[in-house]
């Protein structure tokens, strides 16, 4: 029965673990979520028009198509028409690893324009969608109107292009209609609409004369193929308003024989009594002036004129010379517009005449630059008409603190300003010159004040390592009379190489060898807190040295021109690894070669059709920037200054007539028998005196034998 009982409560306890396994896995199994996929980001993405940049695509485009998902979802795309026709479809999508797939479809070409397109993509394993619209458009259309406003009775000229989105080319011949249309719907055409089948075009139509002011047209267009896949439209608006005129002379102003100057300027305007020269232009409008003389109320017919047209742009100057008399008055000119011979607009403007005395002054200072302590000499001279009394009127002020230091009525046509030691800055020197009778005249001269100049020159601009540079300085100055110069050498990174101070002229420093590219030489000239302070700098030599020799000294268009360069370095310059060198003949042709050695040989062929006469030739090498200039002569030279194989001509002719002379000379000095002894007799036998000389009367007929005999003997 103990036995019994133990089974039992053991048999109990396996049932109880064996009931709280169940519960554990029954719980767990509950625990864990059915999988389920779905659309993550935006799900479904459109790639922009590769010809639009929009959701708008051509026929035979690819719309990249960008689905995001859970990896392993299947996804279906229903591409359609929002009645349903046309469509297509992509199913069994499946989403890699990434997350992301990327799919192509192309638009196709049997599929009609509209705006009512969808890609619907249905995630089959969550049931969850995306739509994303797009549209489908061939043709793109403007069309517009000649001018933006117009007048009753005006012709409007519609224009209008059709092209393709894909590459910009004409649409071809299709199907094409506009309407003009008030904002009530009436037809502002003669006929209920222009029919078209050309892609590019224009239609021009008139206007009805009895169009009320303020009427907006609205220009409606459309243009399909043939087949009627594609189609599109476009609008355009314009307005009708009333005429304007405005008139503007140009000055208040004028004296008697002046020119003046009118500008007038015709307008579309809703009100002609406000015109503005920013209303919309109305062209080639015919004009008339009046121009009234106020105090006889009379129309001066010599200033007044008809038969005037603005211009495409609205607009006419008027010009007119005054009268010498009257030499005062006042004037109203009057311009009257007038469009289709019913429409009429007016406007004015006045001016008064006025005999003044022209007046201007011209001020000059008797220096450029002043030290402290000089004296300013300003001079004015006045050009007036006639002989006015003048009065001048004198001002200096401090160009910095706005400060008068000095004034002078009634002053003369010059004026001394002595400058005090203690200032250094600018000074406006300024005079006005009245001449009683209402008119005056001003300029103004500045004036540049120091304490001193110093004037510091280095006896070496370019030194070579080790070599002595000496600064030179002398100081020009009314304060420091007595100075120190303090100086100072910094090298190319702002080091302090050398400096001192001096109550003498010059100061020396020894370059070091190894030394810095460039030295800053810096002189202070100083005295009871005033300074004068020059600098000068010095460069180690360096550099390059570019020669050029061409191989002819003129050439014709379409020769070829060669030149032999060298390029050397110069103190611490290195030479580069490859050369860019730039041949140019100024104004002409250029040509670019690369070389990898300092020295050879360039060409460059001179362009047929190249002017004749001496040109410029510039070389330039680009990694140095060494370059040298040439003069080179094009076409047809004097033969002396002609060459051969590189000798000039002229030389060559002047060596052979040497050569000619110099045995011309031998032949005749062989010839004479000079330079040698006469001819002996036998040998070992004296030779027989010559004989006596003939007279003079006779030693002419004498001579010509014993030339003639030397001759012989000499042959």
């Amino acid at each position: 029965m103990e036995l019994h009982g133990l089974r039992s409560r053991s048999h109990a306890r396996l049932l109880v673990v064996a009931l709280a396994i169940a519960m554990v896995a029954t719980v767990g199994l509950t625990a864990i979520p059915t999988a389920r996929g779905n659309f993550t980001g935006t799900g479904a993405a459109l790639a922009p028009g590769k010809y639009t940049g929009t959701s708008m695509y051509v026929p035979g485009e690819a719309i990249q198509i960008t689905l995001t998902a859970t990896p392993g979802d299947s996804i279906d795309l229903q591409i359609q028409d929002a009645s349903g026709t046309p469509s297509a479809s992509i199913t069994g999508l499946v989403i890699p690893t990434s997350g992301q797939r990327v799919v192509a479809w192309t638009v196709p070409s049997t599929w009609p324009d509209g705006f009512t397109y969808s890609v619907t993509a249905t995630d089959t394993t969550s049931g969850q969608t995306r739509v994303r619209p797009f549209s489908i458009e061939t043709y793109a259309l403007n069309a517009w109107t000649d001018r933006s406003a117009y007048l009753p009775g005006d012709t409007v000229t519609v224009s209008w292009s059709a092209t393709l989105i894909q590459d910009g080319s004409a649409a071809p011949a299709g199907v094409g209609a506009l309407q003009v249309l008030d904002t009530t719907g009436a037809n502002l055409l003669s006929i209920p609409q222009w029919n078209f089948t050309a892609s590019q075009g224009n239609y021009s139509f008139a206007l009805s004369g009895s169009l009320a002011p303020g009427t907006r047209g609205w220009v409606y267009t459309w243009f399909n193929s043939t087949d009627g896949l594609r189609q599109t439209e476009s609008l355009d608006t314009f307005l009708v308003n009333n005429l304007g005129v405005l008139v503007v002379v140009q000055r208040a102003t004028y004296a008697p024989s002046d020119v003046v100057s009118v500008s007038i300027y015709t307008r579309v305007t809703p009100n002609p009594a406000n015109t503005h020269t920013t209303d919309p232009v109305a062209p080639n409008i015919p004009v008339s002036v009046n121009v009234t003389d106020l105090g006889t109320a009379t129309v001066v017919a010599a200033y007044s004129a008809s038969g005037l047209v603005s211009d495409a742009t609205g607009y006419l100057n008027y010009v007119f010379q005054l009268a010498a008399t009257p030499t005062t008055g006042s004037y109203e000119v009057d311009a009257t517009a007038t469009a289709h011979g019913v429409l009429s607009a007016t406007s004015s403007d006045t001016f008064n005449v006025q005999a003044t005395a022209s007046l201007s002054v011209q001020l000059s200072l008797n220096k450029l630059q002043y030290v402290s302590g000089d004296t300013i000499v300003a001079t004015a001279q006045v050009f007036s008409t006639g002989t006015p009394t003048l009065t001048y009127t004198w001002n200096v002020r401090d160009a910095a603190t706005g400060n008068t230091l000095a004034n002078l009525a009634s002053g003369g046509t010059s004026y001394s300003f002595p400058i005090p030691v203690g200032y250094q800055g600018n000074l406006y020197v300024a005079v006005v010159v009245n001449d009683g009778n209402g008119t005056t005249a001003s300029a103004q001269a500045t004036a540049h004040v120091a304490f001193g100049y110093l004037a510091l020159t280095l006896d070496k601009s370019q030194f070579n390592p080790g070599e002595t540079i000496t600064a030179s300085f002398s100081l020009q100055s009314n304060v420091i009379t007595n100075p120190t110069y303090y100086w100072e050498v910094t090298d190319a990174g702002g080091a302090t190489a050398a400096s001192g101070s001096t109550t003498g002229g010059t100061a020396t420093f020894q370059t070091p060898n190894p030394a810095s590219t460039r030295y800053a030489f810096t002189v202070t000239a100083s005295q009871n807190g005033r300074t004068v302070v020059a600098s000068q700098n010095a460069y180690q030599v360096g550099g390059y040295f570019l020669t050029i020799s061409l191989d002819r000294s003129s050439y014709n268009g379409g020769d070829t021109m060669t030149l032999t360069y060298n390029l050397a370095a110069r103190g611490t310059a290195v030479l580069p690894a490859q050369y860019h060198f730039l041949i140019q003949l100024l104004g002409v042709a250029y040509k670019y070669v690369d070389t990898t050695s300092n020295t050879g040989i360039l060409q460059m062929t001179v362009p047929a059709g190249t002017p004749t006469g001496d040109l410029i030739l510039f070389v330039q090498e680009g990694n140095t920037g060494a370059s040298i200039y040439n003069i080179v002569h094009v076409g047809p030279v004097n033969p002396l200054v002609a060459d051969v194989a590189g000798v000039p001509l002229f030389d060559i002719l002047i060596f052979l007539l040497f050569l000619v002379l110099l045995l011309a000379v031998i032949l005749l000095w062989r010839r004479t028998g000079m330079g040698r002894a006469p001819p002996s007799g036998e040998t070992g036998k004296a030779s027989p005196p010559p004989p006596p000389p003939p007279p003079a009367s006779s030693y002419a007929a004498h001579v010509s034998p014993a030339i003639t005999a030397a001759s012989v003997d000499g042959e």
